[in-house]
């Protein structure tokens, strides 16, 4: 696991979810790593982070091809 801290400029992080092989993977700058396997069934997306408090944080979601 990395552990990452901002700069306060915006960070984009894809999550793919790839319904045919069962997997999800995490990506940024270009970098995947599958993070869960063995996957069936329907899912609903939930986003969970933790901050600086105080800090204003932001969580845009949506459908896509992935990069």
């Amino acid at each position: 696991m990395n552990s990452y801290q901002s700069d306060g400029s915006t960070t984009t992080f894809t999550l793919c979810l790839d319904a045919d092989n069962g997997t999800l993977s995490v990506a940024q700058n270009g970098n995947y790593c599958i993070i869960k396997a063995g996957l069936t069934g329907s899912y609903c997306w939930m986003v969970n982070f933790w901050g600086i408090c105080g800090s204003e944080q932001e969580v845009e979601m949506e459908m896509g091809t992935p990069p």
